[in-house]
């Protein structure tokens, strides 16, 4: 039968382990957001008359010729 100091440390590794989990849902969340941003600007900077381009998933373009 585990002591109370086991049951207490298993319940903080728990809780630990919940919080980074949901920390680094987060951060890969912003870097998808950041990734869409820096592409968004791009295609504005290299825009061609004639020729468009639009994000088509993560990390792909399409031309919308």
């Amino acid at each position: 039968m585990p002591d109370q100091s086991t049951v207490a440390c298993s319940a903080v590794a728990e809780v630990f382990r919940d919080d980074l989990d949901a920390f680094e849902l987060h951060e890969r969340q912003l870097l998808a957001e950041e990734r869409k941003e820096r592409a968004r600007q791009l295609m504005a900077r290299f825009k061609m008359p004639g020729f468009d381009l639009a994000v088509d998933g993560p990390g792909r373009l399409r031309s919308d010729d």
